[in-house]
């Protein structure tokens, strides 16, 4: 273990300190390394260490030398070595982070790598250039001054001379002008532009399309048998035996190569008796046949004869298979056709082709159409980087899935890569019968250039016992805004909806369906603004169709939401309503059975304000709420029996109404305002901190004041409840105390000393107000509702940390956490929940009975986790809820979970368990079931097997729910355009599930 450190700070390598200096050291700060700087970190850890500076050079540079035991991560990548010397020095011209790196080691493994890019060498040099994310970081058990003579030290030298030779010689040849590499036509007169009117270098690139061959490139021949044959004044070489033809462009990096079993070289003129090198202006052209390859390291051609028309800058290929490589998205492409003509070095015409990316020759998915231009362009980016991308112009397209046409399309334009199936999913299911869903990306479907900041789907769907389904979700974000959509809706739905409750409700072809966007922009430094709108067409539509809305989803409204926020002070403005008389969502419902409306709303917000920060900082602080609006409720016009709760036991267990009683006129009859109430609250809080020592004592005091423009008194049966005085005024003590073990080691544990924290606490208040809260009815849980009476709570949070991860690369956890807590009131406060919670940050927002709590959490090893909570009611002598769970990694591939949930409200016992396994690298299997134990029977089962192929996602799902009583059955095909690969239990991917790309979550 490295017990001595040091930081060398990115400043610290535009300043220098004076040292000795090496003669390889005022060559190395001479020397810019001609390479694209990466962004990462710099750190380096050994037995022993030696560092110094030389500043005789034009920019310092810092020399490290490390010995035994040594590791060193650059950028991303690490190694371990027997010794390192490093040879850093600063690029300020790319920027006050920028170093360039020489580093020679000896006895080099990469002991954390993959076995299959694992690297093993006796000595190896490494150059580059970083942008540091951080400090250079250097640890070490002995850190010296240097400089050092050495062994190691002698050979890094040597090697550092060798590799400054090789720059200083071969300096970086800058490409060939577009404009110089073809000589003009015999007779084209050449016009000389006056450098002040010359504005070439200012045209883009693209516009012109590189020759395939240019006149200076060089031809070389090789080939078992050459035969020369001259007849008519034209030469020509017939190679046999196996060919190969490469081109060489002089100044550039261009190579293309061509292979062949036979080929005809026709010459344009007499090139003499050495026909093996000459230069391609003395070529007409090039005919291939037999198993013909040419590439150029970018593309790719294959076919049976292909013949390259040198003069004319043209090839043909008959029969041929096209393919190139994107290598920033990881895209193959493959092009099948009975010919392709190449125009120029980036553009290429095929004739009958099939588009797909896989190389098989029948491939799994294609697009397959008359004719298909493929051309590579050039666009500039956000950030101002230029990026090349491929398009394709193609004519009576056809859409096939293993050779069988399943879609067609007039024409297509755009990028090949972007395939416009997203995926496709045959469903069949007891609760919605058979369906086929389909998943399309809009642009390129549309024929249009997808813009850079937007995402569009178009859904398109097959329900056959209700009806068609047409939906659209999009996303689109930039560098201050992001926002999403959601629609989707049923035509003339004649099915039925089985509800999460397992109700049953049949439809009479009614239009239905979801409307659901958000936005939200960042306006200057300080302006936050949030819309949304939505609209559901029905109470069951969510609930039938997309059931983690309505089991957890954000609430339905529409409105604004803008903030000011400044560093201790917000200003808030609220304006939102609800064009629906129903909640979709299922805890509004069970909770209030309304919704809030507030035309408008404005809130301002001051939080920890120093009041003597001049002359006493941090004794006593000062926070502050105002609040002043104009709300009303907007009702459930519903009966429980139209959310599927048909009997009166169940609608009273869910509700407390019976089955058709309506839910607005239950609210109404028990005095809930129907009208528009005008509210004014201030809140203001004053807390010191009087600690002595390690002791925090902290008193505060609270004061509320709150003002309606109407009694509520069909509500309370009382008055005198328009305006309400609350007050509070408690005190906490807490402290912390610690204890080392350094000495505490388990290596069956993966524990490294161990730190324990103990944090107890007790925190007693009285509030009192003049109207209590269940006199007024809620508009917001943290104004109407607050809690009074005598509290008393006592907290004893535990924390266990331990360090793992080895030398060189430690990293502190939290081992085992254990938090208890009990909370005591007095008789006279009200009880507003089943379940007892203290909020410590706002006491007066607590559900107060007299309950305890404990949670704790355990990282048993890096691949086992365990998680514990439960809440026990003193009052009732039992637990209100308990939950426990465990995950383990079992290894990278194949990982288990359980977990225990009890809620005494409910009388729920609940017993789940999962599986996640990539058996191969191309089956995953992911696994669901769920117990109930006071059923004595399974509530739910779920599996599903994903198949990825090289340019797809096949899979089939199973579900059963027994609530419900609906068995389905799915199975999944989403072709790739981008090179993913399929995750077991994304939700994007589940055959049966409709996703919501995270959408009102």
């Amino acid at each position: 273990m490295h017990t001595r450190t040091r930081s060398i700070p990115a400043l610290l390598l535009a300043s220098g300190l004076a040292a000795s200096a090496l003669a390889q050291n005022d060559r190395f700060a001479d020397i810019q390394l001609p390479i694209e700087p990466v962004a990462g970190e710099i750190a380096l850890s050994g037995l022993r260490a030696w560092t110094w500076t030389d500043d005789s050079g034009p920019v310092p540079v810092h020399r490290v030398v490390l010995d035994d035991d040594v590791r060193v991560y650059l950028a991303g990548y690490e190694m371990a070595a027997e010794t390192a010397v490093l040879w850093l020095s600063p690029r300020p011209e790319l920027g006050p982070d920028v170093v360039q790196v020489f580093a020679h080691l000896t006895d080099v493994s990469t002991p954390e790598a993959d076995a299959t890019i694992a690297l093993a060498s006796d000595v190896l040099s490494i150059q580059g250039v970083i942008r540091l994310t951080m400090p250079v970081d250097l640890a070490a058990d002995e850190i010296e001054p240097g400089p050092i003579d050495l062994p190691s030290t002698l050979v890094a030298e040597v090697a550092l001379s060798g590799f400054l030779d090789t720059v200083e010689t071969s300096p970086i040849i800058a490409p060939t002008p577009l404009d110089q590499l073809a000589e003009d036509r015999p007779g084209t007169p050449i016009r000389r532009i006056a450098p002040e009117l010359d504005f070439t270098d200012a045209l883009p690139r693209a516009s012109a399309g590189s020759p395939i061959m240019t006149a200076r490139g060089i031809v070389s021949l090789a080939a078992g048998r050459v035969i020369r044959t001259i007849a008519d004044e034209e030469q020509a070489v017939v190679l046999e035996d196996g060919v190969n033809v490469t081109y060489r462009e002089p100044g550039t990096e261009r190579v293309l190569e061509l292979s062949a079993q036979r080929a005809v070289v026709f010459f344009a003129a007499d090139v003499g008796p050495n026909t093996t090198s000459v230069r391609a202006s003395n070529i007409d052209g090039i005919y291939m046949e037999g198993d013909v390859v040419a590439s150029d390291g970018r593309y790719n051609l294959r076919g049976p004869r292909v013949f390259y028309d040198v003069r004319n800058d043209r090839a043909l290929i008959l029969d041929a298979v096209f393919s190139t490589f994107d290598t920033r998205v990881g895209f193959p492409l493959y092009v099948r056709a009975r010919s392709v003509r190449q125009l120029s070095e980036d553009e290429f015409v095929a004739d009958r082709a099939s588009v797909s990316n896989t190389a098989f020759a029948r491939p799994n998915l294609t697009i397959g159409a008359r004719s298909v231009t493929i051309r590579q362009q050039e666009r500039v980016l956000a950030d101002g980087s230029d990026d090349s991308y491929l398009v394709a112009d193609a004519r009576n397209i056809t859409l096939n899935g293993v050779g069988v046409p399943i879609g067609w399309l007039p024409s297509y334009e755009g990028n090949p890569e972007e395939i416009p199936l997203r995926d496709i999913r045959f469903v069949t299911s007891s609760r919605s019968g058979e369906e086929i869903r389909t998943r399309w990306d809009l642009f390129p479907l549309l024929g249009v250039e997808k813009p850079e900041q937007l995402s569009a789907n178009l859904l398109l769907d097959a329900l056959f016992e209700r009806g068609p389904g047409l939906g659209l979700t999009s996303d689109w974000a930039g560098e201050d805004f992001k926002g999403s959509l959601l629609t989707y809706w049923v035509l003339n739905d004649n099915g039925t909806d089985v509800l999460s409750s397992g109700a049953r409700i049949d439809r009479d072809g009614e239009n239905r369906g979801i409307f659901r966007a958000e936005h939200v922009t960042k306006v200057g430094s300080d302006w936050t603004v949030f819309a949304e709108a939505s609209h559901v067409s029905d109470e069951n539509f969510v609930d039938a169709f997309y059931e983690s809305l309505a089991k957890t989803g954000r609430e339905f409204k529409t409105g604004v939401h803008a903030r000011k926020q400044t560093e201790n002070t917000s200003f808030t403005l609220d304006a939102s309503t609800n064009f629906d008389d129903f909640t979709p969502n299922e805890y509004i419902l069970q909770a209030d059975g309304y919704t809030v409306q507030r035309l408008p709303e404005v809130t301002y917000t001051v939080v920890a304000t120093d009041v003597f920060a001049e002359s006493a900082p941090g004794l006593m602080l000062y926070s502050g709420e105002s609040r002043f609006g104009n709300l009303s409720l907007n009702f459930t016009d519903k009966t429980p029996a139209e959310y599927g709760l048909r009997t009166n036991a169940r609608a009273q267990e869910a509700l407390g109404l019976n089955a058709n009683q309506n839910i607005e006129d239950a609210l109404k009859a028990a005095g809930y305002p129907d009208r528009n109430v005008l509210r004014a609250d201030t809140r203001h809080e004053i807390s010191a901190d009087l600690s002595a020592g390690p002791v925090k004592i902290l008193p505060w005091v609270v004061g509320r004041g709150t003002v309606y423009d109407t009694d509520f008194e069909d509500f309370a049966g009382d008055s005198d409840n328009s305006e309400r005085l609350w007050g509070a005024a408690g005190l906490t003590v807490a402290t912390t105390i610690q204890r080392v073990a350094s000495d505490f080691y388990s290596r069956a544990l993966d524990v490294n000393r161990v730190r324990h924290l103990v944090r107890p606490s007790a925190t007693v208040f009285y509030a009192g107000s003049n109207v209590d809260q269940d006199e007024l009815p809620v508009f917001d849980e943290n104004v109407e509702s607050l809690a009074d009476g005598t509290v008393m709570r006592l907290g004893l949070d535990q924390t266990w940390q331990t360090k793992r991860g080895g030398p060189g690369r430690w990293y502190s956890i939290d081992w085992i956490t254990l938090d208890t807590e009990l909370v005591f009131a007095s008789d006279d406060a009200i009880a507003d929940d089943t379940i007892g919670r203290y909020f410590e940050s706002r006491p007066e927002d607590s559900h107060l009975s007299n309950f305890g709590t404990i949670s704790s959490t355990m990282q048993a090893t890096e691949s086992l986790t365990i998680a514990a909570a439960t809440n026990y009611d003193f009052d009732d002598s039992q637990q209100a809820f308990s939950t426990a769970g465990v995950v383990l990694e079992h290894s990278p591939v194949f990982s288990s979970r359980l977990s225990y949930r009890y809620l005494n409200a409910q009388n729920s016992t609940l017993l789940s368990a999962g599986t996640d396994y990539l058996f191969s690298d191309k089956y995953s299997l992911s696994t669901d079931v769920t117990y109930d134990t006071d059923l004595g029977d399974i509530q739910s089962v779920r599996g599903e097997l994903l198949r990825d192929f090289q340019n797809a996602v096949f899979g089939v799902s199973f579900t059963y729910n027994n609530i419900s009583e609906e068995t389905s059955f799915g199975v999944l095909f989403q072709p790739l355009g981008r090179g993913s690969a399929a995750r077991v239990g994304a939700s994007p991917r589940s055959a049966a599930a409709r996703g919501t790309d995270g959408l009102g979550s």
